[in-house]
């Protein structure tokens, strides 16, 4: 796969599991919601890389904390969204004391500004990704 098609692979991904985790909280599944919210922040995370692989010639990954950096500390909760099913063996009784609807919300707040900026740094809307069938 060429740069530029694994990183609208990635991009077209991450703008897919965002728009189901909001299907998700809409449907009151508010564990299966944070986990998207995580697995769109890594997608997008891996359409970044490869745009900065592209435009810098880097093949190395920029860890948490220059994407922190970059982007806020709201990507250290989106990375522990993305495991915390597995932390919690997929126990519903652990997973409905973690897991409500406020912080479910919250999870989208955070994931919808970190892949918009995240989008904008490399010349794209995160919108125009969501609207793609």
């Amino acid at each position: 796969m060429e740069n530029q098609e694994s990183i609208e692979f990635w991009l077209r991904a991450a703008a897919k599991d965002l728009v189901d985790a909001k299907k998700a909280f809409s449907s009151k599944t508010y564990d299966y919601t944070l986990s998207l919210c995580g697995q769109a922040f890594e997608k997008a995370t891996k359409g970044y890389t490869n745009f900065l692989s592209k435009k810098e010639g880097s093949e190395g990954k920029p860890g948490s904390l220059e994407l922190s950096k970059e982007f806020g500390s709201d990507i250290f909760e989106l990375e522990d969204y993305n495991s915390a099913l597995s932390y919690t063996g997929g126990s519903f009784e652990i997973t409905q004391s973690l897991f409500n609807k406020k912080e479910a919300k919250k999870g989208i707040e955070m994931a919808e500004k970190v892949l918009s900026e995240m989008f904008a740094k490399m010349g794209r809307k995160l919108g125009d990704y969501q609207d793609r069938k």
